[in-house]
């Protein structure tokens, strides 16, 4: 059978340990003299640079000479290379018992790193393993039992030194391992680290359904639980954690999935990440009034969360906190809370009400995408709030939002496909609204739009079917697609604006008028396309240039005014639509005559024109007709 090595074996066999305060000493004459004369620490340099490389040329046999010699004296380093080049055939031939023995030495003299490698070296032997991408692999070998205990002995001495490989190795181990007999004695269950007289769990070997932490290990306090502990015990349903216990590290309870009940202690100041993250079973937590902060993604995935009381002191939730807590209805933030990261509540479809504390300063992204319940969010009175992030409130159940008179910023898509909201009002405050901000929010009616816009992005209110009336739109430009498809829309006003930008109205069919406002410059193509209920189209005076196809598809038309500016109308820029009613179109132009492009007079469509306007001799006088007056209609 073909024996496969842990994932992080790969870390040992390569690994050059030298610390801090050691100086990786270069190859040179001086070096290898007082290597020659016996020093210790030089013979296990010139044995790395030989290994490695490094400014000699590298030779195997070399540095296996030289890590023997520094092992020869008592240098734990050196029986750590000295075996791993053993283990890997190198410089000598292969032999894991011999390497097995210079660790042995290593690890009898308390070396964490040989005490780390005997434990990889009895775990190949027993043929558990994992992958690379951690999927655990189970092949069982003669004496794989015994091995397993060996290498658990060895990475617990390692583990309780604090080397980090050895604890995550006792946790992988843990995981690949039979449910363990939740009658073992309670001093049996668990590993631990001790440091400045306190005790860290960093391993638990028992599978118990209802579990007390202890307050102490043999006279220490235990004051920490490490990363991951827990880690799908997937028969844990109740535990209580005693105080005194300050720090529960990131995804101790992750996928504790029957884990129903937990009280946290009043010593604990901090949720770490992914503590309780798919704990689907898990409906009620006690946070200890001391917790400041909840960490990313800490309650993810709790579908049956449905209470949590948040402490009067917390000041930050991190990213995606709640996300997926399809249980909550209601949550009340504190008044201490700072920031609210990106998707804490997204995907939390039955919360119905939350309040947003005075101190926050950004909604941030996804905070309450997919809420599909949310029917109240209420604001702080002195609210600070100066953003409203991209998808903020994407698909959520609000019927009517007031902006708060602080935000500057609405990004993309904050209040994108809302199906139940109706009005909407935009402070003063407001300075940039970027593209799809209310996209497809179907049943919106009206907006109140109170400030001069420095930023006006694409699509902002496209397919909002129901919108009806917008007030003054003071924007530098009306974008690309605006209000595309708001089929019912009958009443906008435009001003200020030097650009109306393709699509900006594109199937308004409701829509019976247009004033263009003397500050627009360009109407792009197709900006009022499809707008088939217009009558009356008034071009104001500052407007040079209409594109193709810009007001192409109208049914209804009776009047159309241009300006004194316009220079061209680009081809079938009035292109009327099918089934166009053939009611005479009067067209009136204030100023000279522009480039027309097939846009000609018929029986139809009458043109009128100032006296003494030029570019008009030469037309037939039954359809082209001179007014007196710039007045005249």
């Amino acid at each position: 059978m073909q024996r496969i090595i842990w994932y992080f074996l790969a870390f040992i066999l390569t690994i050059n340990v030298w610390s801090k305060e050691e100086v990786a000493e270069p190859y040179s004459v001086k070096l290898v003299q007082k290597a020659e004369a016996g020093d210790p620490i030089a013979q296990l340099r010139l044995g790395d640079l030989y290994e490695q490389g490094e400014g000699v040329n590298k030779n195997l046999a070399s540095a296996l000479k030289w890590y023997g010699k520094a092992s020869e004296q008592g240098n734990s380093k050196a029986k750590f290379f000295l075996g791993r080049l053993y283990y890997k055939g190198e410089g000598a031939e292969k032999n894991i018992e011999k390497a097995q023995k210079i660790w042995k030495e290593g690890a009898d003299d308390g070396d964490a790193w040989c005490q780390y490698s005997l434990g990889i070296l009895f775990q190949d032997k027993a043929g558990v393993v994992v992958s690379a991408g951690g999927k655990k692999i189970s092949l069982p070998s003669p004496g794989s039992q015994q091995n397993i205990d060996e290498a658990v002995q060895w990475y617990s001495k390692s583990a309780e030194q604090g080397f980090q490989p050895a604890i995550d190795a006792l946790k992988i181990i843990s995981n690949s391992k039979p449910k363990t007999d939740s009658n073992l004695d309670e001093s049996k269950k668990y590993r631990y680290v001790t440091k400045a007289g306190k005790a860290k769990i960093f391993f638990y070997l028992g599978n118990d359904k209802s579990l007390i932490v202890p307050k102490q290990i043999e006279n220490y306090p235990v004051t920490e639980i490490d990363k991951g502990v827990f880690y799908e015990k997937e028969n844990l349903e109740k535990i209580t954690i005693p105080e005194g216990i300050e720090v529960i590290g990131s995804g101790a309870f992750q996928k504790c999935s029957r884990l129903k009940e937990i009280d946290l202690p009043q010593s604990l100041k901090e949720i770490e990440s992914q503590l309780f993250e798919d704990c689907v079973d898990l409906k009620e937590v006690r946070l200890g009034s001391n917790v400041t902060k909840i960490g990313s993604n800490a309650f993810k995935g709790c579908a049956n969360l449905s209470k949590i009381e948040l402490p009067h002191g917390l000041k930050e939730i991190d990213d995606g906190a709640f996300f997926g807590c399809a249980s909550l209805t209601v949550i009340k933030l504190p008044d201490s809370l700072e920031k609210l990261g990106k998707e804490v509540f997204r995907d939390n479809v039955n919360l119905q009400q939350i309040n947003i504390p005075e101190r926050i300063e950004a909604i941030e992204n996804s905070l309450f995408s997919g809420c599909l319940s949310l029917k109240k969010i209420e604001f702080h009175r002195n609210q600070k709030i100066k953003r409203i992030d991209q998808w903020a409130f994407y698909k959520t159940g609000l019927v009517e939002i007031q902006i708060p008179s602080s935000v500057i910023e609405i990004g993309e898509g904050a209040f994108c496909d809302m199906p139940n909201l109706q009005k909407v009002k935009i402070s003063k405050s407001v300075k940039k609204i970027y593209d799809r901000a209310f996209y497809q929010c179907k049943q919106l009616e009206e907006v109140i739009l109170e400030s001069r816009l420095e930023k006006f992005g694409e699509e902002i209110f496209s397919e909002c079917y129901s919108l009806k009336s917008i007030s003054s739109i003071n924007v530098p430009s009306v974008s690309v697609g605006t209000f595309s498809h708001c089929r019912n829309l009958t009443n906008v006003v435009i001003s200020a604006a030097s650009i109306i930008d393709h699509g900006a109205f594109r199937f308004c069919e409701r829509l019976p008028e247009v004033v263009v406002p003397d500050s627009v410059e360009i109407i792009k193509s197709g900006a009022f396309a499809g707008c088939s209920g217009l009558t009356n189209i008034v071009i104001g005076n500052g407007v040079v240039s209409i594109e193709s196809e810009a007001f192409s598809g109208y049914t209804n038309l009776v009047t159309l005014t241009f300006g004194y500016s316009v220079k061209v109308l680009q081809e079938d820029a009035f292109k009327p639509g099918f089934g166009y009613s053939k009611v005479p179109l009067k067209v009136i132009f204030l100023g000279d005559r522009p480039s027309l492009n097939n846009f000609l007079p018929s029986e139809n469509m009458v043109f009128y024109h100032n006296k003494g306007a030029d570019g008009w001799t030469g037309f037939d006088s039954r359809f082209v007709k001179e007014i007196k007056s710039s007045n005249s209609k």
